[in-house]
């Protein structure tokens, strides 16, 4: 191999042991110059530039997708075909469903998923016989017991973030009673659940002033004790391989959002999306629209010791509005537990399963719609299934569709018209199901 002659031989020696290194380096640059480009064109007046950036997204999210499962489909093919575990019959069915789907002949289809072409013959053939253990279809049940297994395990598969509590309320609240006892035992009929994590106490700690007695503010009705806090929400990761192994917290790598969620019923009350680190002023002009959103001001206002809540502009602020400010411990782990909790669960039911889009409206839209269902649909274990909403306009349950015990005992053996499970999702997104039962025809 011939190099260059503008490297000297120290350089020589240098190379092979740095190649990896600078190979990583290269990736996470051309990344972030990415990022920054398709940021300018995002923002850019001309549809088609626009709409360019979107194409230029998706194909790079294509593109590593193939990368990652080329990556587990090497390490599966490096395995003895005796040795990899079996599909199960539920398995080899959506396999064949999406062959049809996809329109792959028999070679392409074993080929992907690592198989003999005979066999998925084999199961072809297998098709035309009902009593094929191969092969296994979705079966309808009769008896209400078997139907409410069957209610649970479809929504657990369609919902497989929310636990036994979750999946419970989301019942209750379409209309067919259930314990979260119940949901356990028909969930582990295949599996077992992972618990849900408990709701943190809805404790504060008290102001700089007195450090030492910590004060509990009890919310008595809707938007007497608002909570607010800030979050940083990235658009591409941040870590990189060079010093300070990270990218600035500012747009086009990410973005910052402030939310004011209501103590008494956990309704998100707004929130606010800024390209980079808000100032007091920030705050102060959200607050503003926000009270003048809602009509009144909350008597008390829980946040944690940032400077854009200690400025002594945000200050005066509460003061005019006679509005007491509460702070949390700083550095202590759950003194702001509620509005932390909140975030922990929009980042978890919403931005992990979404693309974060670099045009600003695109991204309000998401957080808009988000909030929609958090107030509206979203059951609250501390409301004890109740939503935020509801709690709001202290609404009460529906009623069930069929009659049955209360939500703690057993569902009832007999139903005459047993209801049929309905989940749509708030306008086509995955992670925001909108649970209804429905009588069947």
């Amino acid at each position: 191999m011939r190099y260059p002659k503008w490297l000297s031989k120290s350089d020589l020696d240098l190379f092979p042991k740095n190649v990896r290194q600078i190979v990583v380096n290269v990736i996470a640059l051309a990344r972030t110059s990415a990022t920054y480009a398709r940021s300018l064109d995002s923002q850019s007046p001309l549809l088609a530039v626009r709409l360019k950036a979107e194409l230029d997204q998706a194909h790079q999210e294509i593109t590593l997708l193939k990368e990652e499962l080329r990556i587990k489909d090497a390490r599966m093919a490096r395995t003895p075909a005796r040795q990899r575990p079996h599909y199960l019959p539920n398995d080899r069915f959506a396999i064949i469903k999406l062959r049809a789907a996809r329109g792959w002949n028999t070679l392409q289809t074993a080929l992907r998923f690592m198989l003999e072409p005979e066999t998925i013959s084999h199961w072809m053939h297998e098709l035309d016989n009902p009593d094929s253990p191969l092969l296994k279809a979705q079966i309808p049940v009769s008896k209400l017991p078997d139907f409410s297994a069957h209610l649970v395990q479809q929504l657990k598969l369609l919902c497989p973030t929310c636990g036994k509590k979750r999946l419970a309320h989301l019942l209750v609240q379409a209309g067919f009673k259930l314990s979260g006892s119940s949901v356990a035992r028909f969930l582990k009929i295949k599996n077992k659940p992972s618990p849900t994590p408990p709701e943190p106490p809805d404790t504060t700690t008290s102001t700089p002033d007195e450090p030492a007695k910590p004060r509990i503010v009890a919310a008595k009705y809707p938007d007497h004790v608002w909570h607010t806090d800030l979050t940083v929400v990235p658009t591409s990761g941040f870590w990189v391989p060079w010093l300070p192994f990270t990218l600035p917290q500012a747009f086009p790598f990410a973005y910052w959002t402030a939310f004011i969620l209501d103590h008494f019923s956990r309704r998100l009350v707004a929130f606010a999306v800024f390209k980079s680190e808000p100032t007091a002023a920030d705050i102060k002009t959200f607050f503003e629209h926000t009270i003048q959103a809602v009509g009144r001001a909350p008597k008390h206002l829980i946040n944690d010791q940032g400077v854009q809540f200690t400025a002594d502009l945000f200050t005066e602020f509460c003061k005019t509005h006679s509005i007491k400010q509460r702070f949390g411990a700083v550095g202590q782990h759950g003194s702001i537990a509620v509005i932390e909790r909140f975030i922990r669960s929009f980042k978890d039911e919403c931005i992990r399963f979404i693309s974060v889009p670099l045009v600003l409206d695109d991204f309000r839209k998401e957080i808009e719609l988000y909030t929609l269902w958090y107030n509206a649909h979203r059951p609250h274990e501390f409301l004890k299934g109740l939503t935020p909403l509801a709690k709001y306009n202290a609404a009460p349950l529906t009623d069930s569709l069929c009659s049955g015990d209360p939500l703690n005992h057993e569902p009832p053996k007999t139903c005459h018209n047993p209801p049929h499970l309905d989940v749509a999702f708030l306008e086509g997104r995955r992670h925001l199901p909108v649970v209804t039962l429905k009588h069947a025809a």
